[in-house]
């Protein structure tokens, strides 16, 4: 449970420097990007910060995974599924009606992401 909630803390963490890079953009560019993408700026900050969370707790949860690189990467591969799943259900609503186009952009996201991402951390926390 330690483990769960510390990492819990450290995705809150990174989910508020993404809200922060989202409202810089809003500040310099105001809502025009959010529009263009048929989103808005709190949806945008709920996603980055329950996303940043659950991604947290899941790596927590998962430590033990962590201590080798392919465990890491495995163990991104799930951490990163909330943030694309949240992402694909604001651009294209509920899984339930989305193509297999969108199914399988969906899975390569999390397929490049989840990884990469685990791969430029590991060691590093």
């Amino acid at each position: 449970m330690k483990n769960i909630m510390s990492g819990a803390k450290v995705g809150a963490v990174f989910g508020l420097l993404y809200c922060l890079v989202a409202v810089v953009i809003f500040a310099v560019q105001g809502n025009e990007p959010f529009e263009h993408n048929q989103v808005t700026l709190p949806a945008v900050l709920a996603l980055y910060l329950c996303s940043g969370i659950l991604a947290g707790a899941i790596v927590g949860g998962l430590k033990p995974l962590t201590r080798t690189k392919p465990g890491a990467m495995l163990v991104g591969l799930v951490a990163v599924t909330p943030l694309a799943f949240g992402i694909g259900t604001m651009l294209w609503g509920f899984p339930s009606s989305w193509t297999s186009d969108i199914w399988i952009t969906m899975g390569i996201f999390i397929l490049i992401f989840g990884p990469a991402g685990a791969n430029t951390l590991w060691g590093k926390m």
